[in-house]
This record gives structure tokens, C-alpha cells and sequence, in this order.
């Protein structure tokens, strides 16, 4: 970033303005968090990390910190779409508008998402593997942010509970 320091950036990651979806790596916000109980708010995250990674590269210190941005072929490609109130839906939209990106960093969002993420990775590159230290009960619902993968380990073997 050249220039004098402000907050006048693109309300982007990173000030990026590259918004080209064939961009070796893309950033993608993932704004769900209808599957939360309790604490709804997510689908607010991926908005919060652009406005705080703005302060990253205001310009004011260039000999200690190297934009990424600036040397990286990086896009901001916005946030996927999402099916408001059906998560089966949701999951289907996020994995399709994932699985065309070679290298992606999305922005949640609850951990469902990363349900649609996982198989859109697993399509790609094949058998994955998966740690996941937040399993719990959701109130009997097959997809939410507790359960994610402790449901879908039951009918798969690609996805097992750990």
C-alpha cells in the first residue's frame, strides 16, 4: 500500500480490489449462522474481519509490514450466496460456489459452513481428513453448528466423528 494512511479503503480484505474469482487465492465471506443456538450474530463475521483487516495495511509503517495483498495474486470476491432459512440449501449453494475456486479463504459464519467447504474440498482433492473439538448435541436438528459433522459421520465414510 503507497500513499498516506486512511481508512478511506475498499471494504474489502485487505483494502484488496481485485474481485476476479480466478485469482490464485480468493477470499470469500460466508455470512450464515442460521443453524447457532443461542448466539446468533455469525453471518456478521466475514464483514467484521474485512473491516478489521483494514487496519493492516494503512500505509503508515511500509519498512515493517508487507502487504500480502501486494504481492500475491489475491481477491476479495465478496460473500457467497446463501438460501436464507433452509441450511440443507445453504450447505448445497456454498459447496458449488466453492468447488471452482483453487485456493480459497472463506469467512464465517457458524461451523456449518465448513460442512460445504470440507465437501467441496474432498471432490476436489479426495479423501480428507478433519479435526473438529466443538461436537455436540443440537436439539435432535441434522445440520447445525454443534453437529455438523458428528450427523453426517453416521451415513458417510468419508466424514467420520473424532
Amino acid at each position: 500500500m503507497t500513499g498516506p494512511a486512511t481508512f478511506s479503503l475498499p471494504p474489502n480484505f485487505l483494502g484488496v480490489g481485485n474481485k476476479e474469482r480466478n485469482a490464485r487465492f480468493c477470499i470469500a465471506g460466508v455470512p450464515l449462522d442460521i443453524g447457532t443456538t443461542n448466539r446468533s450474530g455469525a453471518r456478521f463475521g466475514p464483514d467484521a474481519i474485512r473491516r478489521a483487516s483494514r487496519m493492516l495495511v494503512d500505509g503508515a509503517h511500509p519498512n515493517r509490514w508487507v502487504n500480502p495483498s501486494a504481492s500475491m495474486q489475491l481477491a476479495d470476491i465478496g460473500n457467497f450466496d446463501i438460501a436464507l432459512g433452509d441450511i440443507p440449501k445453504s450447505l448445497e449453494l456454498i459447496e458449488k460456489q466453492a468447488k471452482s475456486i483453487s485456493h480459497l479463504a472463506a469467512l464465517g459464519g457458524e461451523h456449518t459452513i465448513t460442512l460445504a467447504l470440507v465437501r467441496a474440498i474432498a471432490k476436489k482433492r479426495g479423501p480428507i481428513g478433519l479435526m473438529h473439538f466443538d461436537a455436540h448435541e443440537n436439539f435432535g436438528q441434522k445440520y447445525g453448528h454443534g453437529s455438523v459433522f458428528f450427523m453426517q459421520s453416521r451415513k458417510t465414510s468419508s466424514i467420520r466423528a473424532a
